[in-house]
């Protein structure tokens, strides 16, 4: 006898309610943009949001608003991917309302919409699951403001909201395709299977591939837990096996160029152990599930924890805590494993990823970034934790639903444990003081992973410096421990009066939306964007020469949207090639090269890459252009070379002071056709584009012509008509830039960007979603309890 409701118990009309209860939640949050009176988006000034995703998302859209798939970005480290870098995220369906809103409108459509798409899909696995309305609602609103989410608001990470909001709907799917094994009276059939794959290929086109991998890492763990209905019925591996491998079809159009573009960025290479362990959720933070603002929020001072805030937070609040306790310990118990079928593995799985969230914190991480295919990838074991709040906010709803359905009644002690709780916080509110987080901000501090108190480990630091840090940090957690024990003092009123009278349960529901309302009302911020069209930086772009680069090393990711081009940049789609000879020429290992690049003094080899202006703040806060070197044309004729085969030569020569572009090409290797000093003639660029680039030449004798554009082995060249060569050869010179050698006559040639692996993508994308829809035609309609 089941003790849960079908899903079918929940009305077409409760769940119209429950969507304009979430639609409510999204006018608390963000109903100030309909007054600004001018464009506002959602998010911090200092985020990620203004720093990349603005950029990226004008650029892009408008791009492919034009008809246009640009593989090539010239606007950003002078030049490299983009299609490729998964961010730029343009196959993802819901970016396109960027082709067609303006930015600020698009911008905050897509936080909210990620955001109800989220909650929405919680709500009805939930409801699936036997949930009624008022619990599933509940677990919806868990998933949605929960600190592991609803913190990237604030930062700005769009290709994360839009990855995390698919997370639910992937589970689900795997969940019943588990399920139709442990029922095989049900039958096999391929619905869920489709409905994971397309939901998996959404997760992929949405930009952020970690989400993905650690998504699959999620389902391996709940697999493991159920290896006996896999061992029982192994068929059941076929429609399991369907959903990553269609969703990789479906998903081939972005999938082929990233893996092009990753060949040729500094994705290729594994990270660091020490870059790549960064991030780990420390255990310290367990403690902001209940006390969000423990070790500071984005609206004070600083936050004084490890890492960032929003990595770092998972908030629920008290009453969410206590629902999740609940339910844990009724799915544990043996009359409850019947019941309530794979209940009881959610509170296992929490601390299993919990485990793989800390990171290189347990000596698992070690194991794993050395024989785990893939993981030496990534760095932020952190993000593991918003499986976990997925896992708490479903344990959560059932939670409330037993206490709703009187399965679970309110015992005599537990109101009275929760007031003493909420005492002992009361106390540690009164006695905090400076000499009681003194040493707790030096541990932290010496773990080295906070950047607030990352001064407090040099030895120079003065005292009054620890001093005041201890006194913001004191208020900090005051404060937050008097909140902490309002809210359980007020929770264990509510739980006397549940158990006194079980109806009083329905405030508990209650309590926990209007924590979790509060907690992300209080992260919400806004910041205006400017027309670009309007802004002094776009006039001055259009008044530099066309070849000319510039260095902002403020926002160098705004090239993009006030149509400049840049030497520096923002992401980690930088080309290898070029990231290893900036580190050289910045007195940095090439080896270990990376996206952050400094340009602190111009040097003689930044002329080849036509740098001509750096862009910096100055203390009155107003950008300084200072122009510098003598930039090199975009193409130019050498007749003198070198062959350098060792990269670290090379570089070593391009660093020479007497070293001249204008007169010497350094090659790897010997080309085809050997340049002749003294070379007369004239280049002419006929037009230039993202992907490609003709040029005309006429010369006298054999040369080398220089492109000062990136070179990647994605670059290709061939002759046009009219063109005295039929056959052209395109190599790397100066180990960063383009070089085809020239017979002596006149020219036409093209360089471009290889699309092939972007039609290939295209062919199977195209043929997977012909796959899908044939099979989805065929599929059997589950029945309304299972669906």
């Amino acid at each position: 006898m089941t003790v849960l409701p079908s899903a079918a118990s929940v009305s077409l009309r409760q769940q119209l309610g429950v969507y304009v209860g979430y639609l409510l939640v999204l006018l608390f949050l963000f109903g100030g943009l309909a007054f600004s009176g001018r464009p506002q988006v959602i998010g911090s000034p200092g985020s990620e949001l203004n720093d990349l995703f603005l950029a990226w998302r004008s650029w892009g859209f408008a791009q492919m608003a034009e008809g246009q798939l640009p593989l090539w970005n010239p606007h950003v480290f002078a030049g490299a991917p983009f299609i490729g870098g998964f961010q730029s995220a343009l196959f993802y369906p819901p970016n396109w309302a960027f082709m067609v809103l303006p930015l600020h409108i698009a911008v905050n459509t897509s936080v909210m919409l990620h955001m109800l798409l989220l909650a929405g899909l919680m709500f009805h696995w939930a409801v699936a699951k036997g949930m009624r309305a008022g619990p599933a609602a509940l677990s919806g609103l868990v998933a949605m403001l929960g600190g592991s989410f609803f913190l990237h608001v604030y930062a700005g990470h769009m290709s994360n909201l839009s990855a995390m909001a698919w997370i639910p709907l992937i589970l689900r799917a795997v969940e019943m395709v588990v399920a139709q094994a442990r029922t095989p009276e049900s039958g096999q059939d391929l619905h869920w299977s489709l409905v994971g794959a397309l939901a998996v290929c959404m997760q992929i086109l949405a930009g952020h591939p970690q989400y993905v991998y650690f998504t699959a890492m999620a389902i391996c763990l709940y697999l493991v837990l159920n290896w006996n209905v896999l061992y029982a019925r192994p068929h059941t591996l076929l429609p399991l096996l369907l959903i990553p491998t269609l969703a990789l079809v479906l998903a081939a159009v972005q999938l082929l160029p990233s893996l092009q573009a990753t060949a040729e960025t500094i994705r290729a290479k594994p990270l660091p152990y020490e870059f790549a362990s960064k991030f780990g959720f420390p255990p310290e933070n367990l403690l902001t599930a209940l006390l969000p603002n423990l070790f500071g929020d984005h609206a004070g001072e600083r936050y004084l924890g490890r890492a960032y805030l929003w990595e770092m937070s998972i908030f629920v609040g008290a009453t969410v805590l206590f629902l999740v306790g609940t339910a844990s310990a009724a799915a544990c118990r043996p009359v409850s494993r019947t019941t309530q079928a794979e209940l009881w593995q959610y509170p296992v799985l929490i601390g299993l990823l919990t485990v793989l969230a800390m990171g290189a914190k347990t000596p698992l991480y070690q194991w794993m970034f050395d024989y785990l295919p893939g993981y030496s990838k990534f760095r932020g074991t952190s993000k593991f934790m918003v499986f976990c709040n997925v896992y708490v906010a479903m344990l959560a709803g059932f939670g409330l639903q037993r206490l709703l359905s009187g399965q679970d009644v309110i015992g005599r002690w537990t109101a009275p444990m929760v007031a003493v709780l909420g005492l002992a916080l009361l106390l540690l509110a009164l006695s905090t003081d400076v000499t009681t987080v003194e040493p707790v901000l030096l541990w932290i501090a010496q773990t080295q992973e906070s950047y607030a108190l990352a001064p407090l480990a040099w030895s120079d630091t003065p005292p009054t410096e620890l001093q005041r840090i201890a006194l913001h940090a004191a208020n900090v957690a005051k404060t937050a421990f008097a909140l902490g024990a309002a809210t359980l003092l007020l929770l264990a009123l509510l739980l006397q009066l549940a158990h006194r009278r079980p109806s009083w349960a329905w405030a508990l529901g209650l309590l926990a939306a209007l924590e979790l309302m509060l907690f992300a009302r209080s992260a919400v911020t806004f910041f205006p964007i400017q027309d670009p069209a309007t802004q002094p930086l776009t006039a001055f772009f259009k008044a530099m020469p066309n070849d000319h680069r510039s260095a902002n090393l403020h926002q160098p990711n705004h090239s993009m949207l006030y149509g400049g081009y840049d030497v520096s940049g923002a992401d980690p789609g930088i080309t290898l090639r070029y990231a290893q000879l900036m580190h050289f020429l910045q007195g940095s290992t090439p080896d270990d090269a990376n996206q952050y690049l400094g340009f602190a003094r111009w040097q003689p080899p930044y002329d080849m890459l036509r740098l001509g202006y750096l862009l910096r703040m100055i203390p009155q806060g107003d950008m300084e252009i200072v122009k510098v070197g003598n930039p090199m044309p975009t193409a130019t004729l050498v007749g003198g070379y070198r062959v350098i085969a060792e990269r670290d030569a090379m570089f070593s020569a391009i660093a020479q002071p007497h070293f001249d572009p204008r007169s010497t090409v350094l090659l790897s290797g010997t080309p085809a056709v050997l340049p002749q000093a003294g070379v007369q003639g004239t280049v002419k660029v006929l037009t230039q584009g993202g992907d490609a680039i003709t040029l005309e030449a006429e010369l006298d004798r054999p040369a080398i012509l220089l492109v000062t554009d990136l070179y990647t082995p994605s670059w290709k060249v061939k002759s046009l008509p009219g063109s005295s060569q039929t056959e052209y050869e395109l190599l790397p010179a100066n180990y960063v830039l383009r070089a085809v050698p020239l017979q002596a006559g006149h020219h036409r040639l093209k360089i471009y960007y290889d699309r092939t692996w972007l039609h290939a993508g295209m062919a199977l994308s195209a043929g997977g979603l012909l796959v899908w829809l044939l099979l989805w035609s065929q599929r059997r309609r589950p029945s309304a309890a299972g669906a």
